[in-house]
């Protein structure tokens, strides 16, 4: 084994490091965000047993209400109808009590897709970072250069040149031509110089 391969392998070594650094990172901000959500998501399920348990009381006050104003009808009791203000008050109540927590579910739902939107972008910027230290790293290690050709117009070309490719022979350089048709297809010429 040669000092470049020592060298090459010292690269990897740290770009693994750097890689697990940055997955590290973004997996303790998703697992964040996915604990908040389920958090959201318990308090809504809350919510909404609460709002089932308020609209079935509405329910049952409003019979109650019939019930006295039948009663108030019969009997012209003046506690009858107080009765009646008290359960139309509390009727009020509870009405008011399910438009909040109806609002506060609302406001959670709408929560709960936010965060998930920003762990997508999360991942995606994850992803996208650990790419870029990939790239980086292929560049560093092969002397890659990446670069447009705009020869045909029937195909997009990106001309792909690796410098360090053979430590015994440094002056050589190999690259590929990557041709893109507009139909998906792609197409490589291999090409090898000696720039001695």
């Amino acid at each position: 084994m040669n000092a470049t391969d020592l060298k090459i392998g010292e690269y990897e070594q740290k770009l693994h490091r750097i890689i697990d650094t940055i997955k590290n990172r973004f997996e303790t901000n998703t697992k964040s965000i996915s604990d908040n959500v389920k958090s959201f998501r318990t308090r809504i399920d809350a919510l909404e047993e609460n709002e089932k348990r308020a609209i079935e009381e509405i329910e049952k006050l409003k019979r109650s209400i019939k019930e006295y104003e039948k009663k108030l009808l019969e009997t012209r009791d003046l506690s009858i109808l107080e009765r009646e203000k008290e359960l139309r008050r509390e009727l009020d109540d509870r009405r008011s009590q399910v438009d909040k927590e109806v609002e506060e579910i609302g406001q959670l739902k709408d929560l709960i897709q936010k965060m998930q939107a920003e762990e997508k972008s999360i991942e995606i910027e994850r992803k996208s970072t650990q790419a870029m230290v990939q790239v980086r790293g292929c560049i560093t290690h092969t002397g890659l250069s990446i670069e447009p050709i705009s020869e045909d117009e029937e195909y997009d070309r990106i001309r792909f040149t690796y410098r360090r490719l053979n430590p015994a022979r440094p002056k050589i350089t190999y690259s590929f031509i990557l041709n893109i048709a507009e139909s998906s297809i792609y197409s490589g010429i291999r090409e090898k110089k000696n720039n001695e």
